[in-house]
């Protein structure tokens, strides 16, 4: 299906931004494809499933976090209009973006059914690749560029362009949700994140059930290679930062064409909603790019939801530290890596009342915690990851 975004709000942007009069963002087709699970061994743990025009809403669900396999020509993958677009938004939101929508894509579509220790090992890089504050700023982000495709919310904010009013959406974001457009925008948003956050978390879930299940599997009763070096590299994961390429930018763009429209239930804005929306109309605005950064920046924070997601990346450490066997490094990598963390996102977004909140994985409590789960004598201490 080919889908052209034309004369949407990211048109919209690139023609305020380059006064070109004819302007289009045309989102690709592509075929869908499975990533495998393990490079050296190609086994497909994380698989992605195509959705047609008429399809049940579990697939469409799926579409969200569908990865898109970039066109095989020599070809650029961006178009010039494509180009300026990122480079109205600048680098800081067109990084944080795609670091997001990378971040969904890949953990929602992990498979738990795990048959090898690499598979493993292999998940587990997946689950743990995100910088805490670079996750939290790119669901701000990528509910940004969302925006950008409603076209009564472009329309409205283009209607209201008036002296100021750059400057007090950054002082006041709610003050965006009186603009034209702005509701239905927030239901757009709302939808699209929330279901690819709950497509982590349950993803989390299904690997969690798998630290059970797995046991029947020999290999699973283990121990693990070199349990230092794994948890070293979730420590290290938690450093970086990630760069937008122009193959990210691609998959950036399809994942936003592919999203469903919003459907059911009207869902109250979160602050990361709202501070997504006040930045999309600082765009429309010509208010973003890089020399715009410093005004900007605020909008891009929101620390109790960094916090959240710091602390699921701790209880990974904690969890990592003390797990012996591979069905335990199971364990960890659905409880902590991927459930907390995509329950830290439905919460941003706005998940239903009586969601989950990440529990603190205290030095003693986590013993508990380990018992419980595979009926093991609590240890007096476990070692904590930092």
């Amino acid at each position: 299906m080919k889908i052209l975004l034309n004369g949407c709000a990211i048109t919209a942007l690139v023609l305020g931004l380059i006064g070109q009069a004819n302007a289009q963002i045309d989102i690709k087709s592509a075929p869908i494809y499975a990533v495998p699970s393990d490079p050296d061994a190609g086994q497909g743990a994380l698989v992605s499933k195509p959705a047609s025009d008429q399809t049940s809403a579990a697939t469409a669900e799926r579409a969200v976090a569908a990865v898109v396999d970039p066109p095989a020509t020599s070809q650029p993958l961006l178009n010039p209009h494509e180009r300026a677009f990122f480079a109205a938004l600048g680098h800081r939101i067109t990084d944080s973006a795609t670091a997001y929508e990378g971040y969904v894509r890949a953990a929602g579509a992990i498979d738990a059914r795990f048959t090898g220790a690499r598979q493993v090992q292999s998940a587990l890089r997946v689950a743990e690749a995100y910088n805490a504050a670079q996750l939290q700023e790119g669901a701000i982000a990528y509910a940004a560029v969302l925006a950008l495709r409603n076209q009564a919310f472009v329309d409205g904010v283009r209607a209201q362009n008036v002296p100021g009013l750059a400057d007090r959406l950054i002082a006041d974001p709610d003050q965006v949700l009186s603009l034209s457009g702005a509701n239905d925008a927030v239901q757009d948003v709302s939808y699209v994140m929330r279901v690819q956050a709950q497509a982590v978390a349950d993803a989390g879930a299904a690997i969690h059930q798998a630290a059970y299940t797995v046991q029947r599997q020999t290999w699973s009763r283990g121990a693990v290679a070199d349990p230092d070096k794994v948890l070293a590299s979730a420590k290290t994961s938690a450093l970086r930062t990630l760069t937008a390429d122009e193959a990210a930018e691609r998959r950036l763009l399809d994942s936003i064409g592919a999203a469903p429209v919003a459907a059911g239930e009207r869902l109250a804005p979160t602050r990361e909603v709202v501070q997504g929306l006040a930045l999309a109309a600082l765009a429309v605005l010509g208010q973003a790019g890089d020399a715009q950064e410093s005004r900007f920046e605020p909008l891009l924070r929101q620390l109790a939801d960094t916090d959240c997601l710091q602390m699921a990346k701790m209880n990974l450490n904690q969890c990592l530290a003390v797990a012996g066997p591979h069905y335990e490094d199971v364990f960890c990598l659905g409880q902590h890596a991927v459930r907390e963390t995509g329950q830290c996102l439905v919460s941003a977004i706005g998940g239903p009342p009586g969601s989950p909140a990440v529990r603190t994985a205290e030095l003693e409590g986590y013993g508990l915690e380990r018992a419980e789960a595979y009926a093991e004598p609590a240890p007096r201490a476990s070692p904590a990851g930092n």
